[in-house]
């Protein structure tokens, strides 16, 4: 598994408010439930996002997007 650096993907004030609480080793966050980001990618497009916007919003491939909204 690789491992990324908080302040890469957070931002800085999320992190530091996490170190209040733990700090000094690994931390596992599950994934985001597959049911729940699926309604919200039906939602957007439902919206009019446009498939690419989704895709970058929800860290997809576009194809993965598509497969999903059919």
């Amino acid at each position: 598994m690789k491992h990324t650096n908080a302040y890469d993907v957070f931002p800085k004030e999320l992190v530091e408010e996490i170190k209040q609480y733990y700090s000094g080793g690994y931390l596992y966050i599950p994934k985001r439930d597959k049911k729940e980001r699926n309604a919200e990618i039906c939602a957007l497009y439902e919206r009019g996002v446009p498939v690419k916007e989704i895709a970058e919003k929800v860290g997809l491939t576009e194809r993965r997007v598509r497969q999903i909204l059919k």
